[in-house]
């Protein structure tokens, strides 16, 4: 039912949203506080912006930006807390929100893995800052996540995910 309200309203500024509200996918943080680790070589790379793109980590320091295949990278840490590999699951409910677990709710959104493409975790993630829960109040940023959460794709993955359990 939330989700259903949550749908129809992005449907309804899905117009505007076309105007330019559009998110990068981008995960930044002051200084380096991202660390990946390469595999077999156990190498450490500092990031002060870090996203995933198509498949790859990007690590930007300073002006370079540095490109790793996922598959090539072992862990990635936020402030020496690990957040990836995938295998460490980042689940974001309802009940998370309703809770206010800001912590947790936080370092999910501070997550690459928030830039899979799992419609539930944008809706939920934009319900976020929909509603001021754990962030401030950002329409635009809501209706952003509500957008990504309908792009094309996204259904079909959706569904995959539903019928597999």
């Amino acid at each position: 039912m939330h989700s259903q309200i949550v749908r129809r309203i992005a449907m309804f500024f899905c117009p505007f949203l076309l105007l330019g509200l559009v998110s990068n996918g981008r995960a930044t943080a002051e200084g380096t506080d991202f660390t990946l680790t390469v595999v077999n070589t156990h190498q450490t790379m500092s990031c002060g912006e870090l996203r995933l793109e198509s498949g790859c980590f990007l690590c930007k320091r300073g002006d370079i930006t540095y490109r790793y295949k996922a598959d090539a990278i072992e862990k990635v840490t936020y402030k020496g807390e690990a957040i990836y590999p995938y295998d460490i699951p980042v689940e974001l409910t309802e009940a998370d929100l309703y809770e206010k677990d800001c912590d947790y709710l936080v370092k999910t959104l501070k997550s690459p893995l928030i830039l899979e493409n799992n419609p539930d975790i944008f809706i939920l993630v934009g319900t976020m800052y929909e509603k001021g829960i754990c962030t401030r109040r950002n329409i635009q940023q809501a209706y952003t996540y509500y957008r990504m959460a309908g792009k094309p794709g996204m259904k079909k993955y959706a569904d995959l995910r539903r019928k597999s359990g």
